[in-house]
Parts: C-alpha cells; structure tokens; sequence
C-alpha cells in the first residue's frame, strides 16, 4: 500500500510541476550575438539564433516617457546615448514583444528580413510575451570606444552599443506560461547609419543672422521612407565673409583651429529649410518633428608640414573671381570661394571615440567681395 501511495504522489508531483509551465529546456541564448536587418528592411527587429531556436525582439509601437506613451513614433535602436539610469522603455504590448520560436531546421537572418516569410523553414512551437500592464522593454546606448592607436577608418565604422534588459514579461505559449522578473536580452551592436557622404552639387548654406558659419547637409532618407531611419548629415565650417573677403586670389592655406573650427552633427530628421533657421538658431517651427542632435565630432586642430609629417587638419581656400554679368545686369564682382580639407581626424565630446577622413570637399560658396 506504502509503495502505491509513494507511487501516486510522484505522478501527482510531476503532473503538477508540468501544469502550466513552458517547456523551454534550451531557451538559452547567453553568449549569441544580436542581429538586425538593413536599413531599408524591418530595422525594429533584432534577434538571436541559435540553430533551429531564435529570440525575437520586434519594437513597432513609441516610446514610453514618465508612463506616458509618446505621440510619435522613434526608431528603439536609435543611436543617441542615453542617460545614466534612463533607459528608452517600451511597453509591452500587441506592437512590442518578445518572440521565441522553434522551427523544424536550422533558420538564417534573411529569414528575419523579409516583408513575408519564407514557407521553409516552418515554425514548430512559439511563445511569446503577454501585454500585462507591467511588462517593459529598457534600452540603454553607448558609444564602443575606439582603440586609441588604430583609430576608425571613417564615421562609417563607428558603432554605438544598446543593451536591452526586459522587465516583468510573462512568456506564454499552449504549454502555459513564464514569467521573468528580469531578463537580459542582451546587446546589440549597431553601425553608425551615416556614411559622411556630401554630394558636390549640393550648394554650401550660410547664416544671415548669427553669422560666421558655413553649411553642408546630407539627407541618408531623402523622401523619409518610413522603413528607414531618417538621420540627416551636417558639416559646419566656422569662418567669417570678412576672413574669406581678405584671402589671396589663388590656393590659400589655413589650419583647423579654435577659430575655424570644423564640426560634423547627426540629427535625427530633416534639418534644412530656405532659411536655414534651425541650424543658425537652433529652431524653426516648419520642422515637425524638431530635430534631436544625435552625436557631434569636432575634428582636431591642424598641425602644419614640418618636412617629415604631411600637414593635418588643412584647409585650402581657392579664391576666384567670377566673370561680371552681362549689362544691363548691375556690374557687381563676386568670387567663389572653393574650400577642401585634407587629413582629417574628428572626435567626439569625449574624446574616446574617432575617426578619419582624407580628402573632403566642403564645396563652393560665392560671396559679392
């Protein structure tokens, strides 16, 4: 009788600790890296795979401030470092969830970035996480510093680290249900999006207030595709018409200084105008959404030729006269300013993270002296 008793308890044990419980033996992705799709695809996706498993990190609904639910949408991965103790939080709901899925064969990343799945490899079993009301999705962006003595080729290169931890989410599936207290997702590791690329044609902008600056932008969204993060490009170039009126005909050769400063800006949308307020006042109320600043680099300042080491940080300044318009057009001379840098190495505020350019032309700016 003693033995069908203890033989009864252990059915009931094991019935009772399977009842309502996930069966999740290998839900172990600790050590597997992140992986996103390209820009122009599903770029608020990021997932693990693990063979045949995958985790699945999908964020398409906004963001979430003090409780309050932003009205517009951001892009989650965005690469703008957060505070210390202030991560972007998500709430978890139908829009931003966990996914774990196992499928009958090894799965790929194209798998992921596919506006329609592909029929094979097919899912076997999936779980996913439950909208209940506490459940969030932190993320907290660094930059990944540089090494000091191979500095990155170009901005291209540089890379901005988000750790995303998960709090109180509950993990449902037909086998019934976890709940995580915490779970760390993990890290993903995203390029900087911007390829410092400023088309030549693309006419150099200045200030008519606040003046002394010079402008290049360079839009990476040109028409804001909605499936594609919209950052916009700036180069600043600080120098005054008064200092380029008084230059030589000819090449003229200056260095990078305190005074003539080159800044390279990330913003997060659209930040020219006919006026180009937002960028000579830091606002303009026909920019909706305002733009965010997402990083700054300064570049170095110049050292000049010394018969050993070529010349960083240079600035050539070809000043041309231009041919006087034909009458009865008023006979006013004007001159292009044609600008170059070479030998370039940027940082930004910290100074852990750089990078270099070679040859960059700036672009040509005509002024009526």
């Amino acid at each position: 009788m003693k033995k069908y008793f203890g033989l009864l308890f252990c059915l009931y044990a094991l019935n009772s600790c399977d009842d309502g419980d996930m069966v999740m033996e290998s839900f172990n992705f600790d050590g597997i890296a992140s992986a996103g799709c390209p820009t122009t695809t599903t770029i608020n996706t990021i997932f693990k795979i693990s063979d045949n498993e995958a985790l699945i990190l999908k964020i398409d609904g906004k963001e979430t401030i003090d409780d309050v639910e932003l009205t517009a949408k951001t892009f989650p991965f965005r690469n703008i470092i957060t505070e210390e103790d202030n991560p972007r939080i998500y709430k978890i709901n139908t829009l931003n969830r966990v996914i774990y899925r196992v499928f009958n064969s090894p799965v790929s990343a194209s798998y992921f970035c596919q506006d329609i799945p592909p029929v094979s490899p097919s899912v076997i079993s999936e779980s996913t996480t439950l909208a209940n009301g506490d459940g969030r999705i932190e993320i907290t962006t660094s930059k990944i510093a540089s090494d000091a003595l191979t500095p990155y080729a170009s901005v291209a290169a540089v890379k901005y680290r988000h750790s995303v931890i998960l709090r109180n989410i509950t993990f449902s599936s037909d086998n019934g249900s976890t709940t995580y207290e915490t779970f760390d997702y993990g890290i993903y590791d995203k390029a900087s999006g911007v390829n410092f690329s400023f088309a030549p044609n693309v006419a150099v902008s200045s200030c008519t207030t606040n003046p002394g600056r010079l402008f290049r932008i360079a839009d990476t969204n040109t028409g804001n595709i909605e499936s594609k993060e919209n950052l916009n490009e700036v180069l600043e170039f600080r120098i005054t018409d008064d200092e380029l009126a008084a230059l030589d005909l000819g090449d003229n050769d200056l260095l990078i200084n305190d005074t003539h400063q080159l800044i390279y800006k990330i913003y997060s949308s659209d930040v020219s105008s006919a006026s180009n307020t937002f960028l000579c006042e830091g606002s303009d109320s026909n920019l909706i959404p305002t733009p965010v600043l997402y990083d700054t680099f300064t570049a170095l300042n110049g050292t000049a030729d010394d018969g050993i080491n070529i010349a960083t940080g240079k600035i050539i300044i070809n000043r041309t006269p231009n041919a006087l318009p034909a009458p009865p057009l008023p006979q006013v001379q004007t001159y292009t300013y044609t600008i170059t840098f070479s030998n370039l190495t940027f940082k930004d505020y910290t100074g852990a993270v750089h990078f270099k350019q070679g040859n960059v032309f700036f672009g040509k700016y005509i002024l009526n002296r």
